[in-house]
């Protein structure tokens, strides 16, 4: 059922829901991410010592000041006040190459800790306490571009996107987000983890990324279940080749296979294999969050769980509640 957005004191639209949901609930915390796969192509400019300073101004003025046109297209000053808690900076990804065209230049490295350091000189002089955060890849050859032991005063907590290892462009089936890495796995999990923990990020300030899709292949043999070998084609999914929603997923027919040793889960369905997060390796990830005493659990993204938030709810109860 979709009700009729009335308004409040001229904020309408998606901004006008937020502030909604924010009076039901007080003590929800809304940050605007900037930036992502598709959105990370100018941000090495705007990290840019000529640039930085106004860039984040202009970001201060809109998601926190809350100064945005109205429904006439005039900027009215403090509008969307309230709206949002503060940032997620997706930087995809500084001083490494991420989306084609991206614009990549070897001082983005320094250019990232200045430009974190802005925002929190900056938001911090609106309203100390505004939350400052940075999603970051799991992989060592472009989190090493980053200068972690720096940035890390400036931030809340780091997002790691501890996903997407391999998928729809790899030439062989893998686990795009397993949990304990095996002899012919690049990336996993924990040794994402462990790295970010060595380089001196405090436990509590890792959140861990978690999946809510998968990622499939069609492959002609099934020696090893499917599992790394050669894709001839991206697998069927409910809106784009090779990609489907944990919904999708979870009533897909299909024999679903587990690895004793790295904790991932796969199904295969025909000649397609399929990858993801079942509700069994989530309570696992969760477990491995306490014992690293971790910061908690972030994922990508609500849409893709059950419609009884059957996801959502595993991280609830592992998590939260008491």
């Amino acid at each position: 059922m979709v009700l009729e957005d009335k308004g409040d004191k001229g904020l309408y639209g998606h901004w006008n829901q937020l502030k909604q949901l924010k009076k039901k609930y007080p003590n929800l915390k809304v940050v605007i991410s900037l930036g992502g796969w598709t959105w990370s192509k100018h941000f090495s400019d705007a990290a840019l010592p000529a640039n930085r300073e106004a860039f984040v101004k202009s970001c201060v003025d809109a998601y926190i000041k809350g100064n945005v046109p109205d429904k006439n297209g005039k900027v009215v000053p403090g509008l969307a006040a309230g709206v949002f808690d503060g940032f997620d900076i997706d930087w995809e990804y500084p001083g490494s190459a991420g989306n084609d065209g991206n614009v990549v230049r070897e001082e983005d490295t320094p250019n990232y800790t200045a430009l974190l350091a802005e925002f929190r000189k900056q938001i911090d002089a609106v309203q100390p306490g505004l939350l400052l955060t940075i999603a970051t890849p799991a992989a060592s050859s472009k989190s090493e571009k980053i200068e972690l032991e720096k940035v890390i005063p400036s931030l809340n907590w780091i997002n790691l996107m501890t996903y997407d290892f391999t998928g729809p462009w790899s030439a062989t089936t893998g686990h795009h987000a397993t949990l304990i890495g095996g002899a012919k796995d690049r990336v996993s999990v924990d040794s994402t983890v462990d790295e970010y923990l060595s380089r001196g990020v405090p436990a509590n300030k890792i959140v861990l990324g978690v999946p809510f899709y998968g990622y499939g292949w069609t492959v002609n043999s099934l020696d090893n279940n499917g599992l790394y070998q050669p894709a001839i084609a991206k697998a069927k999914g409910p809106l784009e080749a090779g990609s489907a929603p944990y919904s999708y997923l979870k009533t897909l027919p299909g024999t679903v296979h587990r690895d004793e040793k790295t904790r991932a889960v796969w199904k295969v369905n025909g000649k397609d294999v399929w990858v993801y997060d079942d509700v069994q390796l989530l309570k696992e990830k969760i477990a491995f969050v306490k014992k690293k005493k971790l910061g908690g659990i972030m994922a990508w993204e609500l849409s893709q769980d059950s419609a009884d938030a059957e996801l959502v709810d595993t991280i609830y109860q592992g998590l939260i509640k008491k």
